[in-house]
């Protein structure tokens, strides 16, 4: 089980690196599009200002992506000194339920800033059914989470019915509309 935990540290690790990658990447391209925008002083103005919160919010997920980093490569280590250590399953064991609250709880703060990010960013965008759909998708995920915590009974929330989260009301209602694929997916 350890060795499994390891294992999958390491793979959480490459994850982790990729998604800073990405979000570097993102940066800067959403500060190369502020450069290009330069047409008009007074609209330059209002978008750079925008701009910089958004590089303040990726600052934060780098943040929060390297200390999330930083978790796993301790406890990777913690790992390590349990191999070592395996003639004390107790005390493994106490360490791998910490190691996983701890995992649980640094997931959830990347996830709410990931999410936070991807509403601040799909603000600026104009309105498409791209950015309704992938909206509506997070909504679903969010929900997934609920479930799952009810399930393993870590929340006294009531799952309801899939079509009653934000994406099955929105595909039940407006989503599977044939007149709106017709027109070439433009919802607004």
């Amino acid at each position: 089980l350890a060795e499994r935990t390891s294992k999958n540290a390491s793979q959480i690790k490459d994850i982790i690196n990729s998604v800073s990658k990405e979000v570097n990447s993102t940066q800067e391209h959403v500060l190369s599009s502020a450069k290009d925008i330069k047409n008009s002083n007074e609209i330059f103005q209002e978008i750079y200002k925008t701009f910089e919160k958004v590089a303040i919010q990726n600052r934060k997920i780098n943040e929060t992506l390297d200390k999330f980093l930083s978790f796993f490569e301790t406890m990777e280590a913690q790992f390590n000194t349990i191999l070592e250590n395996s003639s004390n399953l107790n005390v493994g064991f106490n360490e791998v339920n910490e190691l996983q609250e701890k995992v649980e709880s640094a997931s959830k703060d990347c996830m709410n800033a990931q999410i936070e990010a991807f509403n601040y960013l799909s603000s600026l965008c104009k309105p498409s059914l791209k950015i309704e759909l992938l909206r509506r998708v997070i909504d679903h995920a969010v929900w997934m989470d609920k479930v799952i915590q009810s399930i393993e009974g870590k929340s006294d929330w009531i799952p309801t019915d899939h079509t009653k989260c934000n994406l099955g009301k929105w595909y039940y209602s407006k989503g599977r509309d044939t007149e709106l694929l017709r027109r070439g997916g433009r919802y607004f």
